[in-house]
């Protein structure tokens, strides 16, 4: 059976049970949330947060990952900061 890994960039975090620091065989993967842990997107928006949590997205060690987010055509915004061109997008946003 296919499965899907999901990789986290979360170097030299002391937490990490694996490179990517996401625990697939406990269960553990990726919430994506609004203004923060636990908050729901609103309707119509895009998310601004992205974290390693639990099956159920109730981890009380959840870990922030980098988050890009879209603003226009050509335009992100990284880890809820300014608007910037996604060329001045640096690697490990993308």
């Amino acid at each position: 059976m296919a499965s899907i890994t999901f990789w986290g960039n979360m170097n030299g975090a002391a937490h990490s049970t694996s490179p990517s620091g996401i625990n697939h065989a406990a269960g553990s993967g990726l919430g994506f949330y609004g203004a923060g842990y636990g908050i729901s997107v609103p309707v119509g928006q895009f998310q601004d947060t992205t974290w390693v949590t639990n099956a159920n997205g109730t981890a009380s060690d959840q870990y922030r990952l980098n988050n890009t987010k879209f603003v226009s055509s050509g335009t992100v915004s990284s880890n809820a900061g300014a608007a910037i061109a996604n060329y001045y997008m640096p690697n490990y946003y993308a």
